[in-house]
């Protein structure tokens, strides 16, 4: 886990597992990466999410702050 920012304009990144571990757990790991993958990006009134890669392990950014943030923080990641 990684954060970035401060205060309400808090962005935390989460490091996922692999595709491939995920395949290995079974269905329910396969049906968790399916709905993020349906429902990101969102945004909404509270916060925002949204999957990025970044040249290797995919990340799960949210925060109380527009896509645009989210989006900016993604070219940090590595």
């Amino acid at each position: 886990m990684r954060l970035f920012g401060e205060s309400w304009a808090t962005v935390v990144a989460l490091r996922l597992p692999s595709p491939e571990l995920a395949e290995g757990a079974g269905a329910e790991a396969n049906a968790a990466y399916a709905l993020l993958e349906q429902v990101l990006p969102f945004s909404g009134p509270l916060f925002s999410a949204r999957l990025v890669e970044s040249g290797g392990p995919e990340w799960l950014l949210y925060g109380a702050v527009p896509q645009a943030t989210l989006a900016a923080v993604a070219s940090e990641l590595s």
